[in-house]
């Protein structure tokens, strides 16, 4: 019964706030915030629930330590456990490692950064389609392994109001990365 509470809750977040960004009524804060130190913070809070999975976190950070991009702390953390929560309950194996990895883009306005797990992948028939709202890759999973159908729909919409671009590569039985970018903040951003 516990479980199943908490499943709804969560479902009637996801729904509430995709109904907000569906009517254009989810205001954005944007802010400049440290990449690294976000990132770091970020780790540390999903780390611990992971470690009950069998599963690890890395980060790889090729930025400069004092890159600050544009962006809404809180929506910006909801994008990340969105993709975290979507790896973590596609993975099939266990120990499994989530890696983040923060290049920076070649035009200097971007910096992209990749989330990349060890699951079973995506098939490639099903790849473009896996921002599309209540889209399930694998067919057979239903409410019972949890999950809205809305996580990845609500990251795409995220992103793209932070003014970046969201999309997926993947290899079967290799592993996915979501990669995404974030608008680098400017000298006049920061006073």
């Amino acid at each position: 019964i516990y479980a199943k509470a908490n499943d709804m809750t969560y479902l009637v977040e996801e729904l509430s706030l995709f109904a907000k960004m569906e009517q254009s009524r989810l205001h954005y804060d944007l802010i400049p915030i440290n990449l690294s130190d976000y990132f770091t913070d970020c780790m540390e809070d999903l780390s611990l629930d992971l470690q009950s999975y069998g599963m690890t976190l890395s980060m790889f950070n090729s930025t400069p330590p004092d890159t600050k991009v544009m962006a809404d702390p809180e929506k910006l953390k909801r994008v990340i456990f969105n993709i975290v929560n979507n790896a973590e309950k596609y993975m099939d194996h266990s120990p499994s490692t989530l890696h983040v990895i923060e290049p920076a883009l070649p035009p200097d306005e971007f910096i992209r950064i990749r989330i990349e797990d060890e699951g079973p992948g995506i098939a490639a028939a099903s790849l473009p389609y896996i921002f599309q709202q209540f889209y399930r890759a694998d067919a057979s999973r239903t409410s019972s392994t949890g999950g809205s159908g809305l996580g990845l729909s609500i990251v795409e919409q995220i992103i793209s109001a932070h003014g970046g671009k969201v999309w997926a590569e993947s290899v079967e039985g290799v592993g996915t990365s979501i990669i995404f970018t974030l608008k680098k903040a400017k000298n006049t951003d920061l006073s």
